[in-house]
């Protein structure tokens, strides 16, 4: 028997109609004639980072991506190293209760990757009417340079110039530059994968990406110790081979029609089953599909398919 219904119903011909009972995934309600897809089941999600709960570093992780090498279960993620602190903070004193000149050096010498931490000692060794020549000692009491009153003084650890006063210097007068340290603010992280297998190592405060879980972990005002650890899960994401109205501009699978809903179905909750036809030939006019999507975009997808979208005036018998 054949059946030819007139626009705009749903049905346009008696092409074979394949129906069948499926998920919904949460959304708006749909009405009959919606174009479905199908949420990617390989689609993956990841939780946030969690740090340990004997951490000593309070330093977070940042928005985590699962890539396509995600796979489920748990990362770990463990401290293995912490940045050694580094010289980075220079403080000149002039001796006022010793020295019989009065010159002046730079109060806050620069400090390079040579500097050690601890106290320079720039010592006076040859009075010269605004030329004096001082020698400096590091912190272990080596000598490691000569430096003129007048003249920038520069060797990769410190960076500084020593200014004649009124009073000329003396034999025996001296400055102190205290170098103090300052914290790495950094460190390494190893990477473990559900399966125990290690990964590249992560370090702190650069954006990490190994193809499976990509993020980023930041120092904070304690940093990090080595046993700190973060664990991520990662889980199917929400609503995986579940039906949502196709929409061409989602990445998660809805965005290849396979489907026409067969009944309206509210789906503002989860887990609800309607009917959608598989195969058959329906009016393009009482189809729906999300904004951003037109007729074209699916209509060849759906004859791949066996899903047929007439004009009113194409209804035909097959």
């Amino acid at each position: 028997m054949s059946e030819t219904l007139s626009y705009p119903s749903l049905i346009a011909g008696t092409f074979p109609r394949q129906t069948e009972k499926v998920t919904l995934a949460a959304g708006t309600d749909l009405l009959a004639g919606a174009i479905l897809g199908r949420i990617d089941v390989a689609a993956l999600a990841a939780g946030a980072a969690v740090p340990g709960g004997s951490n000593v570093g309070n330093g977070v992780a940042g928005t985590v991506t699962p890539g396509s090498l995600a796979e489920i279960g748990n990362y770990l993620l463990e401290c293995i190293a912490i940045a050694a602190a580094t010289a980075g903070v220079a403080a000149a004193a002039w001796n006022a209760s010793y020295n019989q000149g009065n010159g002046t050096i730079t109060a806050a010498p620069t400090v390079g990757a040579l500097a050690k931490v601890g106290r320079y000692r720039l010592v006076c060794i040859e009075p010269v009417s605004m030329e004096s020549v001082f020698s400096l000692e590091d912190p272990d009491g080596v000598t490691v340079g000569v430096a003129f009153a007048g003249t920038a003084y520069a060797d990769g650890a410190l960076g500084f110039t020593i200014t004649e006063g009124v009073l000329p210097f003396q034999a025996g007068d001296e400055f102190a530059i205290n170098v103090t340290a300052v914290e790495g603010n950094a460190g390494t992280f190893s990477v473990f994968d559900p399966q125990g297998h290690r990964l590249a190592d992560l370090t702190v405060g650069v954006a990490y990406d190994n193809g499976a879980i990509a993020l980023t972990i930041a120092d904070g005002t304690t940093d990090f110790a080595v046993g700190d650890t973060f664990t991520i899960a990662v889980s199917q994401a929400a609503g995986n081979g579940k039906y949502a109205l196709c929409d061409k501009t989602a990445t998660d699978g809805s965005q290849d029609p396979i489907a026409v809903l067969a009944e309206d179905s509210a789906a503002a909750a989860e887990d609800t089953y309607p009917v959608i036809y598989r195969t058959g030939c329906f009016n393009s006019g009482a189809v729906s599909y999300a904004a951003g999507t037109v007729l074209a975009d699916v209509k060849t997808a759906l004859e791949a398919r066996s899903i047929f979208l007439v004009t009113a005036d194409n209804n035909v018998n097959v």
